[in-house]
């Protein structure tokens, strides 16, 4: 066909890249060649590529193991099933895709280091998308789930952090989480019922929910931890911690188990004036203990050793949070405390 002068022609290229067992990205180059009236002209054309590993709608084998070799990308959840475990090692990256959600009926261990973190996160790695939340499922650890390990572990843009309902009768945690970064949640950043659950080193901040529930009885330890919502790319009006031992349940009932919550060197904070929500329909039963830490309430059923309690919002002061630096700066009253 003639295109005539002043005139246009879009042209849209994709382009198929072959797998290989490269472990790097790599670029792949090419060139679209137009001859006009004699002239040559060429449009070069560039295009990244990745190989990963690629997993969704599965269910895993027992036992498996993920290495740093390659990165995981998952366009469908998967289930660790009952007796299985599931075990991902330093260094190692996972994308996933919208609604992508890791089930976990069996044992989750992840054990990342220091300077060799885990991370999940969504798919999309423009700069727009690099702190948008719910932008993939989460993690979901269903009733029979036990012994899982969570260690220096990146956890960004889901719907739910954590999700952990596993009821029994004792109060051994259910899961650990230790050096674990959870943020931009659009539900929340942890959501445990009737479970039990141990926190060290972690921080859970920014969301569109709440950051941290716990519901219908349990028993919950944070210790060194900050829990804190600033949402600076989007509304929130919900508290940061939220704690109760009852739960009202979609045919009518409520579901009652009393609550046992730990808060020790820990910090609970955001911009709303009350960033606790308590609801215990039966008190005397629960217990809720607090030792040198700071929460931004006026329920003085959080007062404990060494605890400071306010609703300034100017008491409590961190680095960055525009970029999600929650170290206590100069000014804070958590220093040397």
């Amino acid at each position: 066909k003639q295109i005539l002068g002043n005139d246009s022609l879009l042209v849209l290229v994709t382009v198929e890249i072959d797998p290989s067992d490269e472990s790097l990205p790599f670029i792949v180059r090419d060139s679209v060649v137009f001859i006009t009236n004699g002239n040559v002209q060429d449009v070069k054309l560039q295009s990244w590529g990745q190989n990963a590993n690629f997993l969704g709608n599965a269910v895993l084998e027992c036992d498996a193991q993920w290495s740093a070799d390659l990165p995981y990308f998952l366009y469908g959840s998967i289930l660790i099933d009952t007796l299985c475990t599931l075990q991902i090692e330093k260094i190692v990256d996972i994308f996933s895709s919208f609604e992508t959600y890791i089930f976990v009926r069996g044992t989750l261990q992840i054990n990342g280091e220091a300077d060799a973190r885990v991370v999940f996160r969504n798919e999309r790695l423009e700069p727009e998308y690099e702190n948008i939340p719910g932008q993939w499922g989460g993690f979901i650890f269903l009733e029979g789930s036990n012994n899982n390990l969570i260690e220096y572990t990146d956890i960004r843009n889901v719907q739910y952090g954590i999700r952990l309902g596993t009821p029994d009768t004792d109060s051994i945690p259910d899961i650990v989480l230790k050096n674990v970064r959870i943020e931009n949640s659009a539900v929340a950043g942890i959501a445990a019922f009737n479970s039990d659950l141990l926190a060290e080193n972690t921080l859970i901040n920014t969301s569109t929910g709440y950051v941290v529930g716990n519901f219908a009885g349990g028993s919950y330890t944070y210790n060194h931890c900050t829990i804190a919502n600033y949402p600076v790319a989007f509304f929130s009006g919900d508290a940061a911690f939220v704690v109760t031992d009852n739960l009202d349940l979609e045919d009518g009932s409520n579901l009652y188990n009393p609550i046992n919550i730990s808060l020790s060197n820990t910090i609970v904070w955001g911009n709303l004036e009350e960033e606790i929500v308590l609801n215990l329909s039966q008190p005397d039963q629960s217990n809720i203990q607090t030792r040198n830490s700071i929460l931004k309430t006026s329920l003085d059923i959080f007062e404990g050793d060494g605890t400071f309690l306010s609703t300034e919002t100017e008491f409590m002061q961190f680095k960055d949070i525009d970029n999600y630096d929650y170290t206590p700066d100069s000014l804070s009253p958590a220093i040397d405390n």
